[in-house]
């Protein structure tokens, strides 16, 4: 499905609008809509939200696969018209970890393969999905308005999400800050 669909709108040339929400499409349809976006000139609004992009399919227990979100990421910066994009309800803030480690626990604590804990991921691993989206919606100055509610983002992602330049981000806090000056930037329209 994913794949037919990308192809037919790879070559529509006039779509200005796309709303596939709710398809569940996962991370290899992600990959295969990134395909057909790249470089799209025309296209303004974009909603790709509740289509489990962040996971390798749609069972709720899924692995988490980034690689979706990151190719439509990528894709992203080579649309110059869009100005609107929905990626809501997409499993963006889950994080992705090395072969056998499990976490975090309640304490932030990442158990590793072999035993032993750590709060620090390997490098190429954490939330590699909000950190691109993160990256793309910082550098593409036509976007105006993203909605990345539902997603399980952190107050640590929500700081990668403040740098952005966006005059409208919808989101929601899952976990409170610890450190009240951090808590109040958090509350402030970005």
């Amino acid at each position: 499905f994913a794949k037919g669909f990308a192809v037919g709108l790879g070559a529509n040339g006039a779509l200005v609008k796309f709303d596939i929400s709710a398809n569940s499409i996962c991370a290899e349809g992600g990959r295969h809509l990134a395909a057909a976006l790249t470089n799209n000139q025309i296209m303004t609004e974009l909603n790709i939200a509740a289509n489990n992009l962040g996971k390798e399919s749609s069972d709720r227990r899924a692995k988490a696969d980034m690689s979706g979100v990151v190719a439509i990421s990528n894709a992203i910066p080579t649309m110059g018209a869009l100005t609107s994009l929905n990626v809501s309800s997409n499993d963006m803030g889950a994080v992705t970890l090395p072969d056998g480690w499990s976490g975090p626990d309640r304490d932030g604590d990442y158990r590793k393969k072999g035993g032993g804990y750590t709060k620090v991921l390997p490098e190429g691993f954490g939330p590699l999905g909000v950190i691109a989206l993160a990256d793309t919606i910082k550098n593409n100055g036509a976007i105006v308005s993203v909605n990345i509610l539902n997603n399980d983002i952190s107050t640590e992602q929500a700081f990668i999400k403040s740098l952005s330049t966006v005059k409208d981000i919808q989101h929601t806090r899952t976990k409170k800050p610890k450190n009240k000056a951090i808590k109040n930037k958090y509350l402030c329209k970005l």
